[in-house]
């Protein structure tokens, strides 16, 4: 019986590319008194460029064709603006009857979200994550071992809540590391399939594979995995 909803955060609450349109604006603006001729939107849509390129190294590649001598400190501090701005996001339309349904059902939910500690946690505010789900775990609070597929949140979170692994249902998206828990612990796993999903075709870790498939949360409640 479930009894704990434990949920990723990026592409399952949140749209990821919503995140980084977020932050390239900010770097954009930032920047823009230093590059006059191209202002806010002619960086931004120099960063939207390189991002559908390639999302790795988008601020090295973009000043280092416009920043001259000064590329790689630029680079450097939009890194920094990007990863630590106050981001303009909003939860999926499906989460809010998610939570209303899990409430009704007297289920208890939290959060295990991997990546820059400062970064998540800014994102989890600028949705009110803290007052919607009652625990929320950011691994990168707690060390690099409890990083996706660590079995640590989860032992953390079966400990807080005082249940047992097969009492824990976890919902994320990304294949590379969201289901491979099962391999350490004995939970159940369902894969939301967003559509701008930006891990949808990366490859299954040790092809360890979730129990169910859903496009929005709610269809959870419609799976056998109650």
């Amino acid at each position: 019986m479930v009894k704990l909803l434990v949920c990723d955060f990026d592409d399952t609450l949140v749209d990821e590319l919503k995140f980084v349109e977020s932050g390239f604006y900010e770097c954009a603006r930032v920047f823009a008194p230093q590059f006059p001729n191209l202002g806010t939107s002619g960086l931004l849509n120099l960063f939207r460029s390189e991002f559908s390129v390639s999302s790795s190294g988008v601020f090295d590649r973009v000043f280092g064709k416009i920043g001259g001598n000064n590329a790689a400190k630029l680079a450097a501090d939009a890194v920094d603006a990007y990863r630590y701005h106050s981001p303009n996001i909003a939860y999926n339309e499906d989460v809010k009857p998610f939570l209303v349904e899990a409430e009704r059902r007297g289920l208890h939910t939290a959060i295990v979200t991997d990546g820059n500690a400062k970064t998540q946690r800014n994102k989890l505010e600028a949705v009110g994550a803290f007052a919607d789900f009652e625990k929320t775990v950011i691994t990168a609070e707690h060390g690099e071992s409890w990083s996706k597929p660590s079995p640590l949140p989860f032992e953390y979170l079966k400990n807080f809540f005082e249940i047992d692994y097969s009492e824990m249902l976890y919902i994320g998206d990304n294949p590379k590391k969201d289901f491979a828990m099962k391999k350490y612990i004995p939970i159940k796993t369902a894969r939301i399939i967003r559509t701008n999903g930006i891990y949808k075709n990366k490859p299954y870790l040790w092809e360890i594979r979730e129990d169910a498939a859903i496009s929005a949360l709610p269809e959870i409640f419609k799976t056998d995995l109650f």
